[in-house]
């Protein structure tokens, strides 16, 4: 079994990888090491992550989203080439990867009275063309990491999607439990992948003014190059396929707890199915916004980013880093009755459609 200490330096990748291995991409031994070393530097030297947080904080609280640029290597930048400085991102920026940081600042600021990723105004930053054709994205416990894709299996990663996705690992990691985060690994390291899934379709609700029937609830839509892989995203919270292909095979996520995969706790498990059965708790979130929309005639109802999206915030204040399915599923209840009580029939009803709850 692997220590506690360890699930918190392990690297959220967006793409996993079992379909890395699938597609006959190798394993970037030297990338994997220098991301791990970095993250346990960080995690032995708080004083110093806290210096590089607090370096670019001004007097003004103005917030600070900050681009650079690897350049193809497998490095990160230190001189950024572009910065907005804004006042709750009150202006677009007119750097693409840049608005997509505002827009997450701007929904989790006026949403939930959120500073940044780290609730005390963390530069967002942003490092783009990292690597040669990288084919993935992640959040290394202080900034935004972004592949462009092969072009051949997959297509650039710099999508509000995807970014909203790996920013919240921060948030996660910031809000349990004062900042001992959710433990990468197991039904705690799926609920980790799981609140940031959640956020991901919940902005992208917003920003189209979808309601839940109409929204697509997929994570990684496009991301796939059409023409040699079939699939509609990397997970869906529907009860179905996101994939079913000859290269990638037949999507692994379970949407009842009767299918729940019971994985060797190791990097070549997915430290125990952490992007596998996040699709139990993902599937309640849409079960329960489904039902509200149907059975509650309330405008802060019938969408996901609102009064759904409201519960699932407020429980990051009861989470333990290794809360489990059924205790998460209890403390979101919890919350409902305080916050929205018309919907905990509800939302104890979608928990028992996936078999956390009976």
């Amino acid at each position: 079994m692997t220590t506690k200490n360890n699930t918190k330096n392990r690297c959220c990748k967006f793409i996993p990888d079992d379909i890395l291995d699938k597609l006959g991409e190798k394993k970037d031994e030297d990338l994997s090491q220098y991301i791990r070393e970095n993250r346990e530097y960080l995690a032995a030297n708080p004083s110093i992550a806290a210096q590089l947080k607090k370096k670019y904080f001004k007097t003004t609280h103005k917030e600070i989203r900050r681009l650079f640029d690897s350049k193809n290597t497998l490095k990160y930048s230190t001189t950024p080439i572009a910065v907005d400085e804004q006042v709750h991102s009150s202006a677009p920026s007119k750097y693409p990867a840049l608005e997509l940081a505002n827009k997450v600042y701007d929904y989790f600021h006026n949403q939930f009275d959120l500073e940044s990723w780290d609730n005390k105004n963390a530069p967002i930053d942003v490092h783009i063309n990292f690597g040669v054709k990288y084919n993935n994205a992640f959040f290394d416990g202080l900034r935004m990491v972004f592949g462009n894709g092969d072009g051949t299996y997959f297509n650039p990663f710099m999508t509000q999607n995807i970014f909203t996705h790996e920013i919240t690992h921060g948030i996660t990691q910031t809000l349990v439990e004062n900042g001992k985060g959710l433990d990468y690994q197991l039904q705690e390291g799926a609920l980790n992948e799981h609140m940031s899934d959640v956020f991901a379709v919940a902005l992208d609700q917003r920003l189209a003014k979808q309601k839940p029937s109409q929204a697509s609830w997929l994570i990684g839509e496009g991301i796939f190059v059409a023409t040699k892989i079939k699939a509609k995203g990397l997970r869906t919270f529907k009860n179905e396929l996101a994939y079913d292909d000859k290269l990638i095979g037949k999507d692994p996520q379970p949407k009842h707890m009767k299918d729940f995969k019971v994985l060797p706790n190791d990097d070549d498990n997915d430290y125990g199915g952490v992007h596998i059965n996040s699709g139990i708790p993902n599937r309640a979130f849409y079960e329960f916004c489904i039902l509200a929309e149907k059975e509650v005639g309330d405008e802060r109802i019938n969408y996901s980013w609102k009064a759904p999206a409201q519960i699932w915030f407020n429980t990051y204040k009861r989470l333990e880093p290794n809360t489990q399915f059924k205790q998460f599923a209890l403390d979101t209840v919890s919350v409902a009755k305080r916050i929205h009580p018309q919907l905990t029939t509800q939302l104890k009803k979608a928990w028992q459609i996936v078999g956390v709850l009976q």
